[in-house]
């Protein structure tokens, strides 16, 4: 026990604190632990931010700190601390607390970093709010770190000497350096493919430097150089953006909303790549996916030229759906042909996802769902079912709302999405998850509060 504190939270109170202010589970960890820390190990400095002498950053940033000392050495560690608040911009104090750390614990502080470069490893990729992404790797080894940062800024360096992209910045051509490095571009290939680029400036409008264009002025148009894409289930595309007709916007999960040019453009790449999985999605009016099915290698009319017209040979029609065979009576949608650009088919049976009514075709009487379920479920759910977890509903379990031994069945009407961490806070004291229909998954905490999460509502 650290004073009136349990040594740690029980089971659960993280996602009492996410549902109830609507923060995700990693906020909600990263505040109780805080609020933890203030009283439990750092009362000088939980008293300092009570006081107005801290603020809450600042505060934050100390702790975040001295979190990975032991509760002798964070001791030590405010102390040293406390007569130095005064006058520090957040920054400093957090160059002070990361010496601090290494004063009091040196030997420590290795075996720290040792852990870390081997348990905390890890890539996150996220959407910036431009609409950018961004890739960051975190628990790097320092010496493997310093030399990719340095093949980073020599590969800059000649892209700068060899002037690929005229007006770049440092910064802009690390990025391309960077990427490159990582999508294996060879140095080679990416001067000789912009020197070809600026040759095509002399073509005036129709080249591929307009002369209206302010992009070509800075030397920082888009490279026709694309690395494969292989899609799967984590992008989704409007039919009807990628066959002209509407503008509408997909998505990707990690990424959020995509726009229709970029929506375009990654299906693009990525019907390019045999690697890629392509699925069917039919969704009601609210973006709720009502219909389902994989698609499977057809034929290939890539030598069938398009039939001619009175104006000459008509263009082949990319992302093309057309009907195979007509629904079935049992609420079956069919058999469809999906054509990719190329002229590479795809057939795909659709099959309904239950969401308000079950009908029991894809029950299992074992534990594990077959297959079948299993997707249809994801595709139903989308995310984790507790709604503030994000967790994609292919890296979840599926989890039965009431529990199999207890007579639970394993179907779509009983079944949800569980992130794993999840799954077991549900089954701990006092949580319970019903299914007042097959979509819609109500979660009951401990303290009596309740939240409901819908099926996933696809770009519409």
């Amino acid at each position: 026990m650290h004073g009136d504190l349990p040594d740690r939270w029980e089971d659960g109170v993280e996602h009492e604190v996410s549902a109830a202010l609507q923060v995700s589970l990693r906020s909600a960890d990263n505040l109780t632990c805080f609020a933890w820390d203030l009283q439990a190990r750092l009362p000088g400095i939980g008293a300092a931010l009570a006081a107005g002498v801290l603020t809450p950053l600042k505060a934050r940033i100390i702790s975040d700190e001295l979190k990975v000392l032991d509760d002798e050495h964070a001791v030590q560690a405010e102390k040293l601390i406390l007569d130095q608040l005064d006058g520090q911009t957040p920054a400093q104090l957090g160059r002070l607390a990361a010496q601090m750390v290494v004063t009091v614990d040196p030997d420590g502080a290795a075996k720290r970093r040792e852990h870390a470069e081997r348990e905390e490893a890890r890539v996150r990729f996220w959407r910036d709010n431009g609409g950018a992404c961004a890739l960051a790797a975190f628990g790097l080894p320092t010496d493997a770190a310093l030399a990719a940062n340095d093949a980073i800024n020599n590969r800059a360096e000649q892209y700068k000497a060899a002037k690929t992209r005229p007006g770049a910045r440092m910064d802009q051509l690390r990025v391309l350096a960077f990427l490159d490095i990582l999508n294996g571009i060879a140095l080679e290939t990416r001067i000789a493919q912009d020197r070809a680029a600026q040759a095509g400036e002399a073509d005036g409008p129709g080249g591929i430097f307009p002369d209206d264009d302010d992009s070509a002025a800075s030397g920082l148009v888009p490279s026709p150089i694309r690395p494969a894409l292989t899609a799967r289930a984590n992008l989704t595309f409007p039919l009807a953006a990628l066959q002209g007709l509407a503008d509408r916007p997909g998505t990707g999960h990690g990424l959020g909303p995509l726009d229709p040019a970029l929506v375009r453009d990654l299906a693009l790449a990525a019907a390019n790549s045999p690697a890629s999985e392509w699925c069917l999605t039919i969704t009601d009016g609210e973006g709720v996916a009502v219909a389902h099915g994989c698609a499977r290698p057809g034929r290939t009319s890539k030598a069938s030229p398009p039939p001619a017209s009175r104006d000459g040979p008509r263009a082949p029609t990319p992302w093309a759906l057309t009907p195979r065979d007509e629904p079935g009576s049992s609420g079956e949608y069919g058999t469809w042909d999906l054509t990719l650009p190329g002229g590479h088919q795809y057939t795909v049976k659709l099959q309904p996802i239950p969401v308000t009514d079950c009908d029991h075709r894809h029950e299992f009487h074992g534990y594990q769902p077959n297959d079948t379920l299993r997707h249809l479920v994801q595709v139903r759910d989308g995310t984790c079912t507790f709604p503030p977890c994000n967790r994609h509903a292919r890296e979840s379990d599926f989890e039965h709302a009431v529990p199999y031994d207890q007579g639970g069945k394993t179907c779509a009407c009983n079944g949800g999405a569980r992130s794993r961490r999840c799954h077991r806070v549900k089954q701990s004291p006092g949580w319970t998850v019903t299914q007042p229909q097959p979509g819609w998954h109500v979660w009951k905490t401990p303290s009596g509060r309740t939240y409901t999460q819908g099926p996933m509502q696809y770009p519409v």
